[in-house]
């Protein structure tokens, strides 16, 4: 007999900082049951996966075979985007398998991936066709990715309009639970932003600018908090950066020490 809670899972974008969302899915996966997934950029990557089907600790394999040194050697000649993204495409496809939205329904579930329409400003909902697409646009953080064309428009990523759909699924979604995964707005409240060394101009400017995104995406959250369906779950990944790269396996472990008392 199942006993797993029906719930909802929406899951906040944050670069590497997303790999943390694997880390809490290890634990909410053995109570709840996800029958609604929203996600943005990096989240909705897990969140896909993990509505055909992927574990967590499949998703984590997955990831970590991938060599993301490899797949950054894609340079695009557009005047938009660093990367062309054809490398990041191509593995999307694989893992997905031309899988689509409608694919996904015919199993009780739903999936909402969450995008920025580049040439208006809209936040755009996609909850059709094939999925490695969706997440190809929801990920596609300008200028470090050329826009991804997708049924016309040009999308880029869904956090420039909102990085944590927990709005949109309050509104959609009727079951008894909501669970929310935020890994993009911790911040070290006691840092010191006296420093004066030359020599540390560049990482100082980069941890300004990281925290920048961390605050725009903090102030994003305006969903309803009185709705008694809520469990949201922040990791502290303060000491962490989006392009941690080399840091998955601990983001991981945040994620799962966060999610340790369900």
């Amino acid at each position: 007999m199942n006993t797993k809670i029906k719930s909802a899972l929406v899951l906040s974008g944050g670069g590497c900082l997303g790999f943390a969302h694997v880390g809490a899915l290890k634990k909410l996966e053995q109570k709840f049951e996800f029958e609604y997934y929203a996600g943005v950029s990096a989240g909705s990557i897990v969140a896909a996966c993990h509505a055909i089907g992927k574990s967590a600790d499949e998703i984590s394999e997955l990831i970590f075979k991938q060599n993301f040194f490899a797949l950054s050697f894609d340079f695009s000649a557009s005047n938009f985007g660093i990367l062309r993204g054809k490398k990041i495409k191509k593995l999307l496809d694989e893992v997905f398998e031309n899988k689509t939205f409608e694919d996904i329904e015919k199993f009780g579930k739903v999936l909402r991936i969450y995008a920025t329409n580049f040439q208006t400003g809209d936040r755009v909902e996609i909850s059709s066709g094939k999925i490695s697409d969706a997440v190809m646009a929801s990920l596609s953080v300008p200028i470090l990715f050329e826009p991804h064309q997708y049924n016309g428009v040009w999308l880029v990523d869904g956090g420039l309009t909102g990085n944590f759909p927990m709005q949109e699924t309050i509104e959609k979604y009727t079951g008894e639970k909501i669970i929310g995964i935020d890994v993009a707005t911790s911040l070290n409240t006691t840092k010191d932003f006296t420093e004066n060394k030359i020599f540390g101009k560049i990482s100082g400017m980069q941890a300004a600018l990281e925290r920048t995104f961390r605050i725009f995406f903090k102030t994003q959250n305006t969903f309803n908090t009185t709705d008694k369906r809520l469990e949201i779950y922040t990791p502290d990944l303060s000491e962490f950066k989006t392009i941690d790269i080399s840091k998955l396996k601990e983001i991981e472990k945040m994620g799962e020490e966060c999610c340790r008392y369900i």
